[in-house]
């Protein structure tokens, strides 16, 4: 079984609209409203490869009733803490152009009592996991390293992370598998100007055994001790809604892993995956036909730089 952490979830309201207009009234279809947070997404993509997941978080009111309530009809197992403050709301308007407007909360802020209660139930729910995935950002008023207290301990763990800034850096102090970002938030975390100089800087400096940087509609860099994978794709893909892709691609390296895959095969795999998400609504979720045409066909393309 695997187990999520996305401390921050959500209620995620995917709604369509012919166009977003500043200052005006605009009037909007709603077309998806599910859990949400990176961990929730991360999770809807295990579930489509069929993988057993758990997921960790924060739940309170009304709005947490609602994402537990939506995990469960999914299949997605939750454990959650307890908390007197509304989840967030976050609004996606996707427009008939394709333009992507999100509008999220940053969520309720949780006192230091909470904090460390928290720490202490997700270290116990832990213990039973050797697959662990750590998404998304801290909600407002948590320190810098909230993350690298929660994951002390980790030894004979596969600790797979996606966040950035200030608490990755102080997370990276111990060895992680495997850590995934997207290439603003690398660039903004690690301070250097020219990506593949740093990316071989960061894979030598850190205790990450791999690193996959994501780089939208230009592919994927992953990097081991050794070499860079660069991906791309000549595959267009009839483009709905591109929130939750770097979630599904994390879903999608997870699995292969967990398959005995070795982390070409992975990167590869996740990024069909990743492909798949952008013509659903639904973040994270993986398209089966168009996974398999993707990863079947000749669309992938594979170089060490």
């Amino acid at each position: 079984m695997i187990l999520t952490l996305t401390i921050n979830l959500a209620i995620d309201k995917v709604a369509i609209l012919e166009k977003f207009e500043a200052g005006k009234e605009n009037r909007i279809q709603l077309v998806s409203s599910l859990p949400g947070g990176k961990g929730a997404n991360v999770s809807r993509a295990l579930k489509s490869f069929k993988e057993e997941v758990l997921i960790c978080g924060l739940k309170g009111g009304k709005n947490g009733e609602f994402i537990e309530e939506g995990l469960v009809r999914e299949g997605i197992n939750p454990i959650l803490f307890p908390i007197e403050e509304e989840n967030r709301v976050c609004l996606i308007l996707v427009e008939k152009s394709g333009v992507v407007t999100e509008i999220y909360e940053v969520g309720p802020r949780i006192e230091e009592e909470i904090q460390e209660k928290f720490l202490n139930f997700f270290r116990e729910v832990w213990k039973d996991f050797s697959w662990i995935i750590v998404s998304g950002s801290l909600p407002p008023g948590f320190p810098e390293d909230y993350y690298a207290r929660l994951l002390r301990g980790r030894r004979g763990k596969k600790l797979f992370l996606d966040f950035h800034t200030g608490a990755l850096l102080k997370a990276l102090e111990e060895e992680v598998f495997l850590l995934k970002i997207n290439e603003r938030e690398f660039l903004r975390t690690f301070k250097e100007p020219d990506l593949l100089p740093a990316i071989k800087t960061v894979i030598e400096k850190f205790p990450i055994q791999y690193l996959v940087v994501t780089l939208g509609e230009n592919g994927v860099l992953g990097a081991d001790q050794e070499k860079i994978y660069s991906i791309t794709s000549t595959y267009k893909p009839g483009v709905i809604c591109p929130v939750g892709a770097g979630d599904a691609f994390m879903g999608g390296l997870v699995h292969a892993f967990k398959e005995g895959k070795d982390f070409k095969e992975a990167l590869l795999l996740a990024t069909a995956a990743s492909i798949s998400n952008v013509t659903l609504y639904e973040g994270g979720r993986v398209n089966p036909e168009e996974f398999e045409r993707i990863l079947k066909g000749k669309y992938l393309q594979i170089e060490i730089l």
